[in-house]
């Protein structure tokens, strides 16, 4: 549920970040010196294909991997500009950006993690130990889902794969 929560504050959120504007078909990526009509593809990408350098840090690089890395910092840049809020005090406790900003700082927080050391796990750790019976591991999973959302497991529809036509768990 928590988990739910932020992804919901952090979609609220995106509204925030104006798009990167840019041409549906970008002209400097094409090789209009020969003709579409003899070899389309050179014609269509060969720009590109003499431009485009991958990073040191990719395998590949592409259209989709640029709109994701795009993504990736307009959402860094939402987290980073919330948790600012948060600590300079603009933000008001309740509001999507003051749960997005607080979420981000917290888990950010490396030294406070450090600090705490195993001793957030301990609870569930002392559970797991104490286990005698199918039941008690009924009941812990259960807890650790509610909590956590961290059940090992779940269970959920899914469409047969031996039947088609059928909907099973």
């Amino acid at each position: 549920m928590r988990r739910t929560l932020v992804l919901a504050a952090i979609a609220c959120s995106l509204a925030r970040v104006a798009p990167a504007q840019s041409p549906a078909i970008d002209r400097a990526n094409m090789d209009t010196t020969c003709s579409a009509c003899a070899d389309f593809f050179d014609f269509a990408n060969g720009g590109w294909l003499r431009t485009a350098k991958i990073p040191a840090s990719k395998t590949s690089l592409g259209s989709f991997s640029v709109l994701s890395d795009r993504n990736e910092e307009a959402v860094h840049r939402i987290l980073e500009d919330d948790a600012a809020g948060v600590r300079s005090a603009a933000e008001k406790p309740g509001t999507n950006p003051w749960k997005i900003g607080t979420f981000y700082a917290s888990c950010m927080d490396t030294a406070g993690i450090a600090a705490r050391g195993i001793e957030p796990l301990r609870p569930t750790l002392d559970a797991i130990a104490g286990m005698r019976s199918t039941n008690y591991l009924v009941r812990v999973f259960a807890s650790a889902e509610r909590r956590n959302g961290v059940a090992p497991f779940a269970v959920s529809p899914a469409v047969d794969p031996k039947n088609s036509n059928q909907t099973i768990v």
